[in-house]
């Protein structure tokens, strides 16, 4: 529909025989997969099947972004900005990850990694020591988004969990002692 944020899929097979199927996939941008339809037509007449959605996570239109950088002096920012559609709100991971950039080889990681979340302007929550939260709930969001673990829970990463409505939201990473080294900052959608 013009104007709507919904759109669809619609996948016809024909194999050539008396039979010709088609699925058709409805979406909502920022909520994903929200109806699913397969249809049917032979000599003995057309059947169409609905196929309940499940939010099992399936049709989720953010999986993960990621940036990595190198920030070479105090101020400097990795930034990474995203877009929250739909009309309900989203579980979001964000994180700036440096020590435990080391478990793949990165050499030069900042040691103490700012994360900080922006609806425009306004901070919207930030986190220097992953540890200061509640661990076993971000290790158990990191699981279920499918990010890799830091390295310990003494780490000194940065990550936070929050629920997010629909909107326009920025995410800088940045080093908590002003020292230069790579960083990487994510967001993930947690299901």
């Amino acid at each position: 529909m013009p104007g709507s944020p919904q759109y669809g899929t619609l996948e016809v097979t024909d194999s050539g025989g008396p039979t010709l199927q088609a699925l058709f996939t409805g979406k909502r941008a920022g909520l994903g997969t929200e109806l699913v339809l397969q249809i049917t037509a032979s000599t003995a007449g057309i059947s169409t099947i609905a196929t309940p959605v499940s939010d099992d996570g399936t049709g989720r239109s953010l999986i993960n972004i990621s940036s990595r950088g190198r920030l070479t002096r105090q101020g400097d920012a990795l930034i990474a900005g995203f877009v929250i559609g739909g009309r309900t709100p989203r579980n979001i991971l964000v994180r700036a990850v440096g020590p435990s950039l080391t478990q793949f080889g990165v050499t030069d990681a900042v040691t103490r990694p700012v994360v900080t979340l922006y609806s425009g302007a306004t901070v919207i929550a930030s986190n220097s020591d992953w540890s200061l939260n509640n661990v076993q709930q971000l290790t158990t969001a990191f699981d279920l988004a499918g990010a890799f673990h830091f390295a310990s829970p003494t780490s000194r990463d940065a990550a936070l969990e929050i629920a997010l409505l629909p909107g326009a939201y920025t995410l800088q990473a940045t080093s908590l002692d002003g020292g230069s080294g790579k960083v990487l900052a994510e967001a993930y959608e947690v299901p």
